[in-house]
C-alpha cells in the first residue's frame, strides 16, 4: 500500500539524519490540492529532538528522499511546506491505475485476511419506534456499514446489530399524543405504513410538546411510561401496534440502504437486566440512593451524577446500558 511506502522513505530518510528511532509516522489526507495527497508533521517533532529548525530538518530529509524516488514511481513530487510540514504528491498515473484495479476487483479490491479470526460487532442505526427515521439515523446507518465492510474486506466476522428505544418516555410521550387525536385503532389499520410512521411521528410531537408547558399531561405521560415498562394491559394494543409499524417502516429504510442486520437489541429487554446490576451494585456501595432514586455519584471520580434508576423505580438510559453491554457480548463474544 502506497502509506507503506511512504512510511518506509520517511523512516529511511530519518536515519540518514542520525535521528532517534521512530516507531511510527502519522500521515494525513490533504484537505487542498496544493498540499498534495499525503502531509506528516514528522519534522516538526524531529527538529525538537536533533535541536534544529524543523524546516531545515524536513528540507534535508526531502532531498534524502527525492534521490531514492523512482521517476516512474507512485510519487510524483515531495515538498516543504510551512514551519517543517512534509506535503506527498501521487502521479496521476498511479492514482489512475488504482482506479482501474478498483474497477476490475470490484468488491474484491484492498481485500487482506489482517483480520482473519477477529470477532467485530458494530452497533449503528438505532432509530427509536414510535419515532421518524431522521437525517441523523441515516448517517449512522452510513458510518457502521461502511465500518463493517471494511472489517469484512480485512477477513473479520462482523455482525451487525441495531439498540432501539421500545420503552421510555418517548413511547410515553407518543401514546398519550395518540390518544389524544382521537382515531381508532382499526381506522389507523387501514391506512398505508408510511401513514402511520407519520402519525406515530406526530403523536410524538404533540406528547413532546405537553410534556414540556402542561403540567397534567406531564403526570399522565409519566404515569404512561410506568405503565409501558409494566406491560399493562390498558396500553397494550397502542403499544405493540405502533412498535410494530416503526419496526417494518425501519425494515424498510435497512433495506434501500443495504444493510441486513444480525440482531436486534431492544431497551424492554435489557433494562431489567441493567436494573438487576444496578441492584448489586446498590448493595457493593457503588452506587446510591438520592431522593428516591439510585445514582453513581460521580463526583468522587472528577464525573458527573448520573441516575440510573429514577424516582419512579425504572432504569435510565444508563442502567440500560449496562444490561445490554452484557446481553451483546453473551450472543457474540467479540
Amino acid at each position: 500500500m502506497i502509506v507503506k511506502e511512504l512510511e518506509r522513505l520517511v523512516l529511511e530518510a530519518v536515519e540518514t539524519l542520525g535521528g532517534p528511532p521512530i516507531q511510527a509516522v502519522v500521515f494525513e489526507r490533504s484537505q487542498y490540492a496544493e498540499h498534495g495527497d499525503y502531509s506528516t508533521n514528522v519534522a516538526l517533532a524531529l527538529g525538537q529532538l536533533l535541536k534544529r529548525a524543523p524546516r531545515e530538518v524536513a528540507e534535508s530529509m526531502v532531498s534524502a528522499m527525492r534521490s531514492k524516488v523512482d521517476a516512474k514511481g507512485p510519487i510524483e513530487k515531495i515538498e516543504v511546506a510551512g514551519p517543517g510540514f512534509i506535503n506527498f504528491f501521487l502521479s496521476k498515473e498511479y492514482l489512475f491505475g488504482e482506479l482501474n484495479e478498483v474497477l476490475k476487483k470490484k468488491e474484491a479490491y484492498a481485500k487482506s485476511f489482517s483480520w482473519k479470526g477477529k470477532r467485530v460487532m458494530v452497533e449503528f442505526t438505532d432509530p427509536n419506534p414510535f419515532k421518524e427515521f431522521h437525517v441523523g439515523h441515516l448517517y449512522s446507518n452510513i458510518v457502521g456499514e461502511s465500518l463493517c465492510r471494511l472489517f469484512e474486506a480485512q477477513g473479520a466476522r462482523v455482525r451487525r446489530v441495531n439498540y432501539q428505544g421500545d420503552v421510555g418516555l418517548h413511547v410515553a410521550k407518543a401514546i398519550w399524543g395518540m390518544r389524544q387525536h382521537g382515531i381508532s385503532m382499526q381506522d389507523l389499520e387501514k391506512k398505508t405504513l408510511s401513514e402511520r410512521v407519520r402519525f406515530l411521528g406526530r403523536s410524538y410531537a404533540a406528547g413532546s410538546a405537553a410534556y414540556g408547558e402542561q403540567e397534567e399531561a406531564r403526570r399522565d405521560i409519566e404515569a404512561l411510561n410506568a405503565k409501558i415498562f409494566a406491560r399493562d394491559a390498558s396500553v397494550r394494543e397502542m403499544y405493540e401496534k405502533g412498535k410494530k409499524w416503526s419496526l417494518e417502516y425501519f425494515e424498510t429504510m435497512y433495506k434501500r440502504l443495504g444493510t441486513k442486520f444480525s440482531a436486534y437489541y431492544f431497551e424492554s429487554q435489557v433494562g431489567k437486566i441493567g436494573l438487576g446490576i444496578v441492584e448489586e451494585g446498590l448493595k457493593k456501595g457503588i452506587f446510591e440512593k438520592s431522593q428516591g432514586a439510585i445514582v453513581f455519584p460521580g463526583e468522587k471520580y472528577g464525573l458527573h451524577t448520573r441516575v440510573f434508576v429514577n424516582a419512579q423505580g425504572l432504569p435510565t438510559y444508563e442502567a440500560k446500558e449496562l444490561g445490554l453491554a452484557p446481553t451483546k457480548y453473551k450472543d457474540f463474544k467479540y
